[in-house]
């Protein structure tokens, strides 16, 4: 894509997010998010067909963005596994609540302009690869794909239930790192 069309894309979804704290998901519309973005409706739909495929890649681009801090807190060998399964945790937990501040959204409301997106597959295969060869390199004793699968549903699960409450910070670190404990100690993680 070209350096212009990427700052398009870029002041579409940036504007994509003022109108959803703004006007919230029901009055969320492409005509909205193009006057906001300063471009034409039609310049708006050559880069996304609709309403659901910009939302789609603004919570695209949230998820790359937290997956490259985790894939960071996983090439740390000096932490033991444990510790990167907290940060991660804690990660992903804070993600899932900036996601609600930013998008005024909370992740089951989500899933109605998320559903039949195309886009996350390759980012969730890339995920899960990289999770099984993390819990296969610990020596736990379990199935790497499925501590994998059981890792991501457990951490996704309870991330999400958690980002529709309001709490600070910390207390949602304690849940981050209570959670990750509980995974960790069902993977047989030392």
């Amino acid at each position: 894509m070209q350096r212009r069309s990427r700052r398009t894309v870029e002041d579409i979804l940036d504007a994509a997010v003022r109108v959803l704290r703004r006007d919230g998901a029901l009055r969320f519309t492409t005509t909205r998010v193009a006057e906001v973005a300063g471009v034409s409706v039609g310049s708006l739909y050559q880069y996304f067909p609709n309403k659901h495929a910009i939302v789609s890649a603004v919570h695209l681009r949230e998820v790359e963005a937290a997956w490259t801090r985790a894939n960071r807190t996983l090439d740390r060998d000096e932490l033991t596994g444990r510790e990167r399964v907290r940060r991660i945790t804690r990660l992903f937990f804070l993600a899932e609540a900036r996601d609600v501040e930013l998008l005024g959204v909370a992740p089951p409301d989500l899933a109605v302009f998320l559903d039949g997106q195309p886009g996350n597959e390759p980012l969730l295969t890339e995920i899960a690869e990289r999770l099984t060869h993390f819990i296969a390199a610990q020596g736990c004793g379990v199935s790497a794909a499925s501590g994998a699968a059981q890792m991501m549903a457990v951490i996704e699960g309870v991330g999400r239930s958690l980002s529709r409450m309001p709490m600070p910070d910390s207390e949602r670190e304690r849940w981050a790192f209570a959670t990750a404990d509980m995974v960790c100690d069902q993977l047989g993680f030392p």
